[in-house]
């Protein structure tokens, strides 16, 4: 696999690498330490599922540290009804992304995602770093393909109030959509958007023929935890992401 990450490197002036259990299970955890070492890594963000517990131990024991964890969430769209489903608010209009909304997407994300996630959890690095991140992710969704191919947006007295993007994928001939990125307006929180627009992507994948949808979330972002467990969501998997900076990293 390619664990050099281009745009982390760039974003914050280090070489920076991505890694899974699967590069680690191919090269072992010490030899895949040391190739990160020998090939001048800096930064090393690892991501797992949870239960590869005992890799995400040997990597703490390592020098990483535990920067975010992730609820995967799952619904079958075999057993989608919008009967049984929460009753919309009606307040907003649910509609397709236009390209004039993006300016309006990027300013909600660096509102919404500032000192969330991984990346603000890693005191080395600059916060004004980390919010460019969630800024070109918010522009990338709009813009690139290969980010996001649906995003759906709420939108109240002409100005975009939330967002969600999905991205396609083929698992062995069956098409699932997977939730990219996501965000309310702080002023507009607490009346449904979220759950609704999260509704209207089931509406969307149901019409398409998709098996399932699902998303990821933070285990501590309890209002969209719960949001997804009222429409019906499975929990499924939870992902860990940790970061080691190679300088910390003790291999003997």
């Amino acid at each position: 696999m390619d664990i050099y990450s281009g745009i982390d490197s760039k974003r914050f002036n280090i070489k920076v690498g991505k890694i899974n259990n699967e590069f680690l299970n191919n090269k072992g955890i010490n030899e895949g330490i040391s190739y990160l070492l020998d090939n001048k890594y800096e930064l090393v963000i690892a991501r797992m599922g949870f239960d590869n517990i005992e890799i995400i131990n040997q990597l703490e024991s390592y020098g990483f540290g535990i920067k975010d964890a992730q609820q995967t969430y799952y619904y079958n769209l075999k057993d989608f009804n919008i009967t049984k489903l929460p009753k919309r608010d009606g307040s907003f209009i649910i509609r397709d992304f236009k390209v004039e909304d993006t300016s309006r997407m990027v300013k909600l994300a660096r509102i919404c995602f500032n000192n969330y996630g991984h990346y603000f959890a890693n005191k080395r690095l600059k916060k004004n770093d980390c919010l460019d991140a969630y800024g070109d992710w918010a522009y990338n969704t709009c813009t690139n393909l290969n980010v996001a191919d649906k995003i759906l947006v709420a939108e109240k007295d002409g100005e975009v109030a939330g967002y969600l993007s999905f991205k396609t994928y083929d698992e062995g001939g069956k098409i699932y959509a997977a939730g990219g990125m996501g965000a309310v307006d702080p002023k507009h929180r607490g009346k449904g958007i979220f759950q609704d627009i999260t509704i209207a992507g089931l509406e969307w994948g149901s019409e398409m023929g998709f098996h399932w949808e699902e998303h990821n979330v933070l285990i501590n972002n309890d209002s969209v935890n719960r949001a997804f467990t009222r429409i019906g969501f499975k929990p499924s998997n939870v992902i860990i992401t940790l970061h080691g900076w190679m300088d910390d990293i003790n291999l003997d």
